[in-house]
Parts: C-alpha cells; structure tokens; sequence
C-alpha cells in the first residue's frame, strides 16, 4: 500500500470521526463503559484470587493425633503426611510443647499451675499443624487424612475457602454476561456510526467506484475511523483505573486498617501488564469488526 493512499485514509478517517461526532461519542462511550466494566471486575478477580492465594498461607488443617503414640509412630505419620505433594508445610507439635502454650494463655494461679503440671491435661494434645499449596483442597486432604492409623481428629477451614471460591465464580458469571451485552452494543453502535458516514459520503463513493477505486481503497477510511474510535474508547477506561487503582486502595487501607496484617492487595503494576494489551486489542478488534460489518453491506452503492 503507497504512503499516499495511507495518509489520505488516515486524513479521512479523522474526518469521519468529527462528521459523525455524536454517534462517534456514543461508541466511545459505550466501548470505555463495556471496558471499565472489564477492567474493574479484572481487578476485583484478580485480588480475590491473590487474597485466597495468601490464605493458603494462613489457613491449615490441625490434626490431632491418638494418645500412646511411640515417637517411631509418630515419625511415621510425618512422613506419610509430607509425601502428598498437596502438602507445602506440617508443623509437629508435641504434649509437652501443648501444655506450654496453654500456660502462657491461661491466667490462673502459680500454685493451680504448678499442680496441673505434675499431670499433664493435655498429655493426648499431640498434633500436627498442615498447609497445603493449595486450601481449596483440604477437605479432599482430609478425608485421606482420616484414613491413616493413629489419628484422632481433624479441623480445617473448607467452610471459608468456600464461600470465597463461589463468590470469585459468581463475579466471574456476572461480569462475562455483563461484558458480552456491552460489547455486543458497542459493536452494534459503532457499525450504525460507519453507517452514517457511509450514508453521508454515498455519492462521493458512488463516484470514486466509477472511476474505478478498489474497494479496499473505499473501506480503509471507514476501517481507520472504527479503529480509532475503538482506540479512544480503550485508552478513556485505562486511563481512568490506572491514576485511580493505587489511590483507591490506599483509602480502603485506611478505612480498614485493622485488616492490612490479613489483606494483600495486588500491585499497579500486574495490572497494567494484563489491562493494557488486552483493552488495546478489545477495543481496536470491536472497530475492526464493527466497520467491516457496516462496510460489507452498505459499501455497494
């Protein structure tokens, strides 16, 4: 393609652009809507994925081992335990060990202490303290668990995973529908947009194809003008989560202080990495397809 025919494409694109600039707002509106849309329930996913990531960290399964239990025993249970490749970390922690942790919690007398002592009340407390790489995994953990000798119970919290789990699947139904409608419409609005200026320049067209011009020569303004009004409609809701997602964070760090130990939020930066080409494209593909789909029915005049 000669340079020529680039610059005067471009030249009429940009045109077409400021001739229909209502329904061209329209567009951007609807594409920076549909992909704010995007980008926040990215951002929501992302950091609810990254949070349950950290719980795995902080959730564990605590299993209490039967009373009498020889150290050989005991040995051998850690072993059968670590040999899962779920398991990340176990934490053994003996009678002994049990019995000094509960006396540095308990507010009681020296002389009650003293006399518990000489009979440990915890002597059949022996456990082991489990994480696994992943938590969303502990019940299936458990019930192999619950097969080994020499266990006596389990804890776990598959409860939390849950909860959490379903509502990730749950954003994650509504944002898919809630995206596919926007950018359903803002295809559909771009097309009308091509249309219009299609409308507009019908005999200038009609003209153009009697002296013979290609079509391609026809359609590269219009395929320009949907590209940038798609660009423009990506650039708005990028722009508005890039100089906004560290301010907002920062004001729920504050508000909710007494959480910052328990929640991790996910930096600018991983963000933008995803967002940025995925909005570029979304948004240059929707005016692609939005001016072909205008194009090929409206360009035989």
């Amino acid at each position: 393609m000669k340079i020529r025919t680039l610059q005067y494409s471009l030249v009429q694109g940009i045109k077409g652009l400021f001739k229909n600039r209502l329904m061209s707002a329209a567009s951007i509106g609807i594409i920076s809507a549909c992909l704010f849309i995007l980008g926040v329930s990215y951002c929501v996913l992302l950091n609810i994925d990254y949070m349950v990531e950290n719980f795995d960290d902080t959730l564990s399964i605590v299993t209490f081992l039967e009373g009498g239990l020889t150290e050989d025993q005991v040995n051998n249970l850690l072993t059968d335990i670590k040999s899962d490749t779920n398991v990340k970390t176990v934490i053994y922690t003996s009678p002994e060990e049990a019995w000094n942790e509960f006396k540095g919690e308990l507010d009681a007398n020296e002389d009650i202490l003293a006399e518990l002592e000489k009979d440990n009340p915890l002597s059949d407390s022996a456990s082991f303290e489990i994480f696994l790489y992943d938590a969303s995994k502990q019940e299936d953990f458990v019930t192999y668990i619950n097969t080994l000798s020499g266990i006596r119970d389990c804890y776990y919290s598959q409860e939390s995973i849950d909860v959490i789990v379903n509502f990730s699947v749950l954003l994650q139904y509504i944002s898919l529908v809630l995206i596919s409608i926007l950018l359903a419409i803002a295809t559909l609005l771009i097309a009308n947009t091509i249309k219009i200026g299609l409308f507009i320049r019908r005999h200038e067209i009609n003209i153009m194809k009697y002296l013979g011009a290609k079509d391609s020569f026809i359609r590269l303004p219009f395929i320009i003008e949907g590209i940038l009004i798609g660009l423009i409609g990506a650039l708005i809701p990028f722009g508005i989560i890039y100089y906004s997602y560290d301010y907002l964070i920062t004001i729920i760090n504050d508000e909710f202080y007494m959480l910052n130990d328990f929640i991790r939020f996910v930096e600018l930066s991983q963000i933008v990495s995803i967002l940025g080409p995925v909005f570029l494209g979304i948004g240059i593909g929707i005016g692609i397809i939005g001016s072909f789909l205008s194009i090929r029915k409206h360009l035989r005049v």
